[in-house]
């Protein structure tokens, strides 16, 4: 009796232990999705190439469009004159200051993967001598994990059909680095394909990934508008299927929704922000006067 009651146990903890890896493995695979902006990334590779070599690929797609309330303003130039000061893009790509973001260096690679991404995707702006990239940190914490990402972003500058300006960023390539304990490490990179060689370098990102921030008309003020277009491809053996706790299309299903739910977040916080930035420097200006 002892020895089937040590079996039972056994067992039941055996399919708990399973249930929990699998859980931390979707939690894994989540946080390479990422939040708007900025930890949207997966391992450098086209998703059918992977596919190709035994690999499932899960695609992830958040559509998600933000209007803000209407600003005060005594005169809509005055916000659209702010609207293309540093001070906004640096808020509304740091999340409304949540995250940390600083300027890189717009070197031949990362000109070479801009180039790449409009060559397969027409309809994106191409960049040009105004053209700036973007570096945004962040850290997701599991069990016994830190993921640490710094996510690449092109900002450009253009114009609307109305002249006013609006900012358009895109994904470029990203780096990743993680603690923690040595087996559960050992676990991740195998999971992402990644090796210690990798952790310094960008890799060129296989996600498709662009936002954008513009001015709207709002009755006889104007609105900030904010817009995200994102789609996540994640890549991990096909053998990892068996033993995650749903189907291929309900993991896109809450992968999607989980995704949602981060770009949400993040793009609220980014309006706000800009927006607040934008009533600061409106009232250091007024107290110039």
């Amino acid at each position: 009796m002892i020895f089937c009651w040590t079996k039972l146990v056994n067992r039941l903890q055996l399919k708990q232990s399973k249930l929990e890896l699998a859980m931390w493995k979707l939690g894994v695979l989540f946080a390479l999705s990422g939040t708007a902006n900025v930890i949207l990334t997966t391992r450098p590779s086209t998703a059918l190439q992977l596919a190709a070599n035994n690999q499932e690929t899960l695609t992830f797609s958040v559509d998600y469009k933000l209007t803000s309330e209407p600003i005060p303003v005594d005169r809509k130039q005055e916000f659209l004159e702010l609207f293309e000061t540093n001070e906004i893009c640096l808020s509304l790509l740091s999340s409304g200051g949540k995250r940390k973001v600083e300027e890189g260096t717009l070197s031949t690679v990362f000109k070479g993967y801009w180039d790449d991404i409009c060559r397969k995707t027409p309809s994106l702006s191409q960049r040009n001598s105004d053209s700036r990239l973007f570096l945004t940190d962040t850290d997701s914490k599991f069990p016994g994990l830190t993921l640490f990402s710094t996510v690449c972003n092109g900002c450009t500058l253009v114009r609307d059909s109305a002249g006013r300006p609006k900012y358009e960023f895109l994904l470029l390539a990203e780096k990743q680095s993680v603690s923690g304990a040595a087996p559960v490490v050992w676990l991740f990179n195998k999971l992402t394909g990644r090796s210690k060689e990798s952790e310094n370098d960008f890799l060129k990102t296989s996600n498709e990934v662009k936002s954008s921030a513009s001015v709207v008309d709002s009755g006889d003020s104007v609105a900030l508008q904010f817009e995200v277009d994102a789609k996540i491809y994640v890549v991990f053996p096909k053998t990892l299927l068996n033993i995650l706790p749903t189907s291929k299309e309900k993991m896109e299903e809450q992968g999607s929704a989980s995704m949602r739910s981060a770009i949400v977040r993040d793009v609220d916080n980014a309006v706000a922000g800009a927006v607040n930035t934008f009533l600061q420097q409106k009232s250091l200006a007024s107290d110039k006067l």
